[in-house]
């Protein structure tokens, strides 16, 4: 029995005649395309129909972009195409308009936020964004000694801990010192 979820062979006469203008290239092997193969390319052909002419040309820059693309830069924005899509819909709404925001500023604003974000070594570069590469790490030189990164010795009771030592304020835990009884509140 066939799948309930395989495709139909579309025959190229089925096509309408802006589809296999499109399509025409693909026309000497369309018989032996698979039918989910098919599918697609008469969904995208159907797409690119609908589209209004700046949205075509969008997508033309788009693809000559990703086609000058080597293959490990392919990879890592396919990547992060799907990580994006993983992303529930209100952050994925809220990334967009971020974006739009950005595109929205000059040209000049945009270069120094981009300066300014690559510049954070934590973070990785648009080329490493791209090829999902990890952030370069500080050359030996660069890197702070272990005396400067070791924490602050133990606090020994009766000892006074340094000024910038950070206090905390937690009731359950008691202090060395003995309690003063406060005066009742009336």
């Amino acid at each position: 029995m066939a799948s309930v979820y395989a495709q139909d062979a579309i025959k190229w006469e089925d096509l309408s005649e802006p589809e296999q203008n499109l399509l025409q290239e693909m026309q000497s092997q369309w018989d032996s395309l698979a039918p989910e193969r098919q599918q697609q390319l008469r969904r995208g052909a159907n797409r690119w129909l609908q589209m209004e002419p700046d949205e075509r040309n969008r997508a033309r820059r788009q693809r000559d972009f990703f086609q000058q693309l080597s293959p490990e830069e392919r990879e890592g924005l396919q990547q992060r195409f799907q990580q994006f899509n993983s992303v529930p819909q209100t952050q994925q709404q809220r990334l967009r308009e971020i974006q739009e925001q950005f595109r929205r500023l000059p040209p000049a604003q945009r270069e120094e936020l981009r300066q300014r974000f690559e510049n954070q070594r934590d973070i990785p570069s648009r080329e490493e964004r791209l090829l999902g590469l990890p952030p370069e790490l500080p050359d030996a030189q660069q890197r702070p000694e272990l005396d400067s990164v070791r924490p602050p010795p133990i606090n020994r009771p009766g000892q006074e801990l340094p000024r910038n030592f950070p206090r905390i304020n937690r009731p359950e835990i008691q202090p060395d010192t003995p309690h003063r009884p406060q005066p009742p509140r009336h």
